[in-house]
């Protein structure tokens, strides 16, 4: 096998766009990321790393995508591509420092990425991907809005806060300019309101390929425990389904027993378990052990 690297956006989504359309659930953030690319519309989606995997006769079987500092995103890559992935990426942009995707995909680029570099590993989360069924709106008192741009500086704020909550970071990301982006969009943010107070927050993408992804489900500390947050999600799902979404999505940190309880009971149903792996050259005093077991 062969793998190619591009650099213009146009004619790599015109080689790739079908291969990840042909599986949007699996490929779901590659393909927002790539929509965002193209449209310019998303901050920090510039000079993307993007390759292509073609066998013997040149068809493509493989594609893989990275906006840095972001993972590679290898959902669009089989295990058999793997082997020519690494040598482009080494070639390419040998200071990977991380790859997300489906755990069996993200595993096998590992334990060839750490077999040619001796790099080290370490897992940065493992995140659940469900798919919704039939939705199953809950009884929460208030209701939900689309937010606008009077809810601009709340809406920066729980999105910082969300990222700060999720691996307790805090983000270089300009998020006051990733709402605005989403408004140009039309990617909405639903408020949900009790007695005219903002409670609870669903972002989602409008749907690409059939497929929407929510996004950004946060409620405040002193909101929670009321199932504003199922209520607020139920809305962005409901949106999705009205706009024409076959494919309504969205992850779950498995170290979050509410998330991954909640979500099954609006009618969301697991597809794959993904994971982020990172690398690292380690050091003598503070080294990252290989991953073992499962992962082995």
């Amino acid at each position: 096998m062969d793998a190619q690297v591009h650099t213009n956006p146009q004619l790599f989504w015109k080689l790739a766009g079908p291969h990840f359309l042909a599986d949007p659930v699996r490929n779901t953030i590659a393909i927002t990321v790539m929509e965002r690319c193209l449209a310019g519309t998303e901050p920090g989606y510039t000079a993307p790393l993007m390759l292509t995997v073609h066998d013997n006769s040149g068809a493509l079987v493989g594609a893989g995508l990275r906006t840095a500092p972001w993972p590679l995103l290898i959902g669009g890559l089989p295990l058999e591509t793997v082997p020519a992935a690494v040598d482009a990426v080494l070639l390419h942009a040998p200071d990977l420092t991380a790859v997300n995707g489906p755990r069996e995909a993200a595993a096998a680029f590992a334990r060839a990425w750490t077999d040619r570099t001796g790099q080290l590993t370490q897992e940065k989360m493992a995140s659940r991907l469900f798919r919704l069924g039939e939705l199953t709106p809950p009884t929460v008192a208030g209701a939900a809005r689309i937010g606008g741009a009077a809810d601009l500086e709340l809406l920066v704020k729980w999105r910082e806060a969300f990222g700060l909550e999720l691996d307790g970071v805090r983000h270089s990301l300009d998020e006051r300019a990733g709402v605005l982006a989403a408004f140009e969009a039309g990617d909405p943010h639903f408020v949900w309101e009790v007695d005219g107070t903002p409670v609870s927050l669903a972002f989602t993408n409008a749907p690409s390929g059939g497929m929407a992804r929510v996004r950004y489900v946060y409620t405040p500390v002193r909101h929670r425990g009321h199932g504003y947050a199922s209520a607020a999600t139920a809305a962005a799902s409901r949106w999705a389904l009205d706009q024409g979404a076959t494919d309504v999505l969205l992850f779950t940190d498995l170290r979050d027993p509410v998330t991954n309880r909640i979500y099954p009971r609006l009618g969301y149903r697991p597809v794959f378990d993904a994971v982020e792996i990172a690398f690292s050259a380690g050091t003598a005093d503070g080294a990252v052990p290989h991953m073992r077991g499962e992962h082995e």
